[in-house]
């Protein structure tokens, strides 16, 4: 892991446990500094938005993502069609996955959600 993917997974941890519930097990990280996770973000929000938001992030220091919270099923068509990869199993109850889309790369992490913390 890059240093990179290190901060924007340990900074994202405590928001994944607390907004992935239910069918919504995975949190998506997407830098938008990274022209690849940017082109994903912007099937969710307006180019001008993200655009403001990364400065904005950028001007404070931070480093810019989108977060979203999405079903496996969403990892699991971005693994097959995109990556041309095999899907990754359901996660065991109590568990959520965290995706980090940064320096054209994907990882992904899994972590205890906070009904089990």
């Amino acid at each position: 892991m890059t240093k990179r993917q290190i901060k924007l997974l340990k900074y994202h941890k405590d928001i994944a446990q607390f907004s992935c519930t239910g069918e919504n097990n995975v949190l998506w990280v997407l830098d938008l500094t990274d022209p690849i996770a940017f082109k994903m973000a912007e099937a969710h929000e307006t180019t001008e938005n993200l655009v403001a938001n990364r400065d904005k992030q950028l001007a404070a220091g931070c480093i810019p993502a989108l977060t979203l919270a999405t079903p496996l099923a969403k990892l699991n068509c971005y693994r097959t069609e995109v990556m041309e990869k095999p899907p990754i199993p359901r996660p065991p109850e109590g568990i959520i996955y965290i995706v980090v889309c940064t320096e054209e790369r994907i990882l992904a992490a899994a972590t205890p959600s906070m009904a089990t913390t």
